[in-house]
């Protein structure tokens, strides 16, 4: 699909509306059409400002605007929204369920590509594993439809369960094994602290035609953990050793292409680059590999995006994992729960 569409389509709806609110006036009489004809070459300048302050008056409206844009769960008014991300991996074995309810406000009402999808949103946050748990709150503001900006804190609690690697496991330094053989079952011990977060995430879509289309992803996170009284423990969110108060990073690419099949299904597919980095010590854990999503956009009324997904890939660089293979399957819905 042209890209220059949905600008076009804008173009073309102001015209209409306009067009409809002339027609309701009532007809000019004779002497007012001689006047305007009488006036007409000295006001040909008057008559295009005219127009200008029409289409401002359309974009003002908000009835109009509310048609317009998809700033909150696919709509462009203030809505209650869901995100839930429910997602196993196995290398290393785990499972967790991270949770958003939140209010949507629509930011920036100007039709256009760039704007159709800004907003603000705020809520609670809550990450669920079998051996951890944070609940806390969030800001998100999206001031270009590509460009997702988030920060979020949240009390964290760890609690050992009847296998190895689980819980809160103290290490000696950066440089400890942190393999689950060293952690038999029973080891890890309950801790508690806090976290806290910045994402930044930038997508873009840019079509080719009606079916296929170019994705790009990046996602920047940076965390600041402070969990429980060691110097040194295994961040069991990252796969990695932190101090008892340290700061890391993470970065997501994905390029792919997406092929819709009919305006209810498609499908998503590429390369993945994950990498992770810890300042204090100089730690890099890398990834590489492919993933796959289908796509169901609008499936109820209460849903409005569905996306399983897969991604399999093989460590490049890692403490213990080099050269292993890594398979993560899950299921992303996003909710809309009325109107604010």
């Amino acid at each position: 699909m042209n890209r220059t569409m949905p600008l076009l389509a804008v173009l073309w709806a102001m015209s209409s509306v306009a067009g409809d609110a002339r027609a309701q006036e009532p007809a000019p009489s004779a002497d007012e059409r001689a006047e305007e004809g009488r006036e007409e070459g000295e006001e040909g300048e008057e008559g295009e400002e005219g127009d200008v302050e029409e289409i401002a008056r359309v974009l003002s409206n908000e009835a109009y605007l509310e048609t317009r844009g998809r700033h909150c769960a696919g709509r462009g008014r203030s809505q209650w929204v869901v995100t839930q991300l429910l997602a196993a991996q196995h290398n290393p074995d785990g499972a967790l369920n991270h949770l958003r309810v939140g209010a949507c406000f629509p930011l920036i009402r100007t039709p256009g590509v760039l704007y159709d999808y800004t907003n603000i949103e705020f809520g609670l946050i809550n990450d669920l594993s079998p051996s951890f748990v944070q609940v806390g709150g969030y800001l998100q503001v999206t001031p270009l439809s590509f460009l997702q900006l988030r920060v979020d804190s949240s009390g964290v609690v760890y609690w050992p369960l009847p296998t190895s690697r689980t819980g809160y496991n103290p290490v000696d330094g950066y440089g400890s094994r942190y393999d689950p053989a060293v952690f038999p079952k029973g080891t890890g011990t309950v801790a508690t602290g806090w976290n806290f977060n910045f994402v930044a995430n930038f997508r873009a879509k840019i079509p080719f035609n009606e079916v296929w289309a170019l994705l790009v992803v990046n996602i920047f996170h940076l965390g600041y953990w402070d969990v429980g009284d060691a110097n040194y423990y295994v961040n069991l969110r990252w796969d990695l050793i932190l101090q008892n108060q340290d700061w890391m990073f993470n970065n997501e690419a994905m390029l792919g292409v997406e092929s819709r099949f009919n305006r209810d299904f498609g499908m998503r597919y590429g390369f993945f680059d994950s990498f992770r980095h810890v300042p204090e010590s100089g730690y890099d854990g890398h990834q590489v590999g492919i993933f796959a999503m289908g796509w169901w956009p609008n499936p109820s009324d209460a849903v409005w995006d569905l996306t399983p997904f897969v991604r399999a890939g093989m460590y490049i660089d890692h403490g213990f994992r080099a050269e292993t293979f890594s398979i993560v399957g899950g299921v992303t819905t996003q909710y809309r729960l009325g109107d604010l």
